[in-house]
């Protein structure tokens, strides 16, 4: 079984290669990231309720190391199993390097993430909600001029995604044959509000998979069943993340989240 999962993973990768390969004679990312090829008037994306016999049983998250591409296949992709990887930042720049902080200069340094608005900037302070808000939260709290705040953005020029990956790689335990998606990736940072209630940011991915990263701090997870599974499946709250700790999960979920410090930075990407 294991050499037949080989034998698909590297055929699902030369074809990758391929489509690489080809994009300079032919942009087929314009098709990869629209919505439908073809409009269909009866298509509807919601889960369909077969689908939630993969979670039924579902009632934690398991938390795993050394994961390879076989295991990872059998036991969480073909399951829509949730796993928390706590060694798939370990090579990483970024959760050595990109603290709350770094991370802001970053974006006020950098030449090319400067130069490119952010895509769905969003924070829990109105003055920051409005053109020019990110630059100003940026700068606030450089300046220590600091009030609590959550923000979170989503990275979608492929010139700021260039840069980014520089902090980053795809989890070492992904098959070839599985690509991050080009619709770019996702910060959520806070500062002041791991005191606060129980309110829970939600995660904005609606990927058929998504991978979130603590890049610092520490907060919680929780990964709610989406219609209609929510009827059959379970919540399963209280996932704390660690410095470091990686969880991905499937799209029979929603995830929120809540910071467990007084500075968090999470980063969150969608896969194919």
């Amino acid at each position: 079984m294991e050499f037949i999962y080989e034998i698909y993973f590297v055929l699902l990768s030369f074809i990758r290669l391929l489509l690489i390969k080809i994009l300079p004679i032919w942009d087929w990312t314009t098709i990869y990231t629209s919505a439908c090829f073809v409009n269909n008037p009866f298509f509807n994306n919601s889960l369909e309720l077969s689908e939630c016999d993969k979670c039924i049983n579902t009632t934690g998250v398991l938390r795993e190391s050394n994961v390879t591409f076989f295991n990872f296949t059998k036991t969480v992709y073909l399951n829509h199993r949730p796993v928390i990887v706590d060694d798939a930042t370990q090579s990483w720049t970024a959760t050595r390097k990109l603290n709350l902080k770094k991370l802001f200069k970053l974006y006020i340094e950098d030449p090319i993430l400067s130069e490119h608005d952010l895509c769905r900037f969003e924070a829990n302070i109105r003055l920051y909600n409005q053109p020019g808000g990110a630059d100003k939260l940026f700068n606030d709290y450089l300046s220590n001029t600091r009030r609590p705040f959550m923000a979170q953005w989503n990275n979608c020029k492929r010139e700021t995604l260039k840069v980014l990956r520089s902090y980053y790689s795809k989890p070492y335990f992904l098959p070839a044959s599985v690509g991050q998606t080009l619709m770019g990736n996702w910060f959520f940072v806070s500062f002041g509000l791991h005191k606060e209630s129980e309110r829970l940011q939600k995660i904005p991915l609606g990927e058929s998979w998504v991978w979130i990263a603590q890049i610092q701090g520490a907060g919680l997870i929780e990964l709610r069943p989406k219609y209609p599974c929510e009827s059959l499946c379970r919540t399963i709250d209280a996932i704390e993340l660690n410095h470091g700790d990686l969880i991905i999960y499937s799209h029979l979920y929603d995830a929120f989240y809540k910071p467990l410090e007084k500075e968090t930075v999470l980063l969150a990407q969608g896969i194919d």
